[in-house]
């Protein structure tokens, strides 16, 4: 069964490189498991949430990657 994540926004308050470098690492060990950038995606006032905009571009990102992967 695939797994897709994502990334943290780089603006997020709970940003971690530590984890972000675990999560690709976890994705060139396991053929089944992939990332999904959202360093680049924008966050409500709370800098924890994506806004509408970051949410739906995340979205697509993960549908994309199904598709690519053929999870779709």
């Amino acid at each position: 069964m695939p797994v897709i994540c994502g990334t943290y926004a780089k603006d997020s308050r709970q940003c971690s490189q530590q984890v972000v470098d675990a999560l690709y690492r976890l994705s060139r060990e396991d053929r089944h498991f992939h990332v999904v950038d959202a360093s680049d995606l924008s966050l409500l006032p709370d800098r924890l949430h994506f806004n509408a905009e970051g949410a739906q571009t995340l979205g697509q990102r993960i549908y994309e990657t199904m598709v690519l992967y053929g999870c779709s």
